[in-house]
């Protein structure tokens, strides 16, 4: 390969985002535990590359759904889950995007991971537009957070990183 990243970071819910077959919820979410198909997928492309890679799918706990980004490290071992903090209308409404339920949203404190590359955190999209949880993860000690979107939010982003003093890859 002729890059070598130390952080990939993928597209908001790539396994579901502009695909035109409409599957529910219970189909393509993925366990939070257990790797599914396409964090296993990842996984395996972690281990290759020795890198971080974050794994913007659906998951499913204890019978809710979550807009999630799975970080997995160098290894393909799960570091960490994130739970978008503000779905959107459409994700939070049933039948409305997704058939057969709708996405939870995550809690307000997310956590910070420790890796060889810095501390990372994670938002997702419309997290974009509240600062409380960019404060929080710098509170945390974040270094790097790992912004999955399906927008390009470019403004808001170099504003969240000049405020809080941390990277963002997107």
């Amino acid at each position: 390969y002729a890059f070598e990243p130390d952080i990939i970071c993928l597209p908001e819910t790539i396994n579901t985002s502009w695909v035109t077959e409409t599957k529910t919820l219970q189909e393509v979410a993925e366990d939070e535990i257990t790797p599914g198909p396409i964090t296993s997928l990842l996984a395996e492309v972690a281990k290759k590359q020795n890198c971080y890679i974050t794994c913007p799918v659906a998951t499913k706990r204890d019978g809710r759904f979550y807009n999630s980004s799975i970080l997995l490290n160098r290894q393909g071992k799960i570091e960490g889950v994130f739970h978008k903090i503000h779905p959107t209308s459409t994700e939070v409404v049933p039948e409305t995007y997704y058939k057969g339920g709708g996405i939870t949203p995550g809690p307000i404190k997310s956590s910070v991971h420790k890796t060889d590359v810095g501390n990372v955190g994670m938002q997702i999209c419309a997290d974009a537009d509240w600062p409380d949880g960019w404060s929080s993860l710098k509170e945390d000690g974040a270094e790097i957070v790992c912004f999955p979107s399906q927008g390009p939010y470019s403004n808001t982003l170099r504003n969240r990183a000049w405020v809080n003093h941390y990277y963002i890859v997107s």
